[in-house]
C-alpha cells in the first residue's frame, strides 16, 4: 500500500506540535527561518474572576430541598419494607435452629443404632459394658 501525502498548512503557520501540552507558537521572525530554535512561550496571563455583581447565578435552593425530600421518601419506603426483612430474618433463624435440631436427632439415632448393635452382641468374652454405659449416658444427656 502506498502512503498518501498530506497537503495542508506548514507547521510554521500554526506552531509546532511537541506533545499534548507542549504546543508552542512560532513567532513570525522564527517562522521564516529554518533554524530549530523555538521562541519561548509568552508569559502566563493572570485570570481575574469577574466581580460578583456581574456574575450570573440562579437560586437552586428549592431544587435542593425537593431532592432532599425525594431521598427521604425513598428511605422511608425502605423502612416500610422492614417488616418483610424481619420476617425473612426470623425464617432464616428458624431454619438454622431446625437444621441444628435435625443434626442432633440424626446423631442421636446413630448412637441408638450403635447401642442396639452392642446390646444384641452380648457374649461371654467380648463384654462391652463400658461402651454401652457411655452411649446410654450420652443419649440421656442429649435427650434432656
Amino acid at each position: 500500500m502506498i502512503p498518501r501525502k498530506r497537503y495542508g498548512t506548514k507547521n510554521t503557520d500554526q506552531g509546532v506540535y511537541l506533545g499534548l501540552s507542549k504546543t508552542q507558537v512560532l513567532s513570525p521572525a522564527t517562522a521564516g527561518s529554518s533554524s530549530s530554535d523555538i521562541a519561548p512561550p509568552p508569559p502566563p496571563v493572570a485570570l481575574v474572576p469577574p466581580p460578583p455583581d456581574t456574575m450570573s447565578c440562579r437560586d437552586r435552593t428549592q431544587e435542593f430541598l425537593s431532592a432532599c425530600k425525594f431521598l427521604q421518601s425513598r428511605q422511608n419506603g425502605i423502612q416500610a419494607n422492614k417488616p418483610a426483612l424481619r420476617a425473612v430474618r426470623q425464617r432464616s433463624e428458624f431454619s438454622l435452629m431446625a437444621k441444628r435440631i435435625g443434626k442432633d436427632l440424626s446423631n442421636t439415632f446413630a448412637k441408638l443404632e450403635k447401642l442396639t448393635i452392642l446390646a444384641k452382641r452380648k457374649s461371654l468374652f467380648d463384654d462391652k459394658a463400658v461402651e454401652i454405659e457411655e452411649l446410654t449416658y450420652i443419649i440421656k444427656q442429649v435427650s434432656e
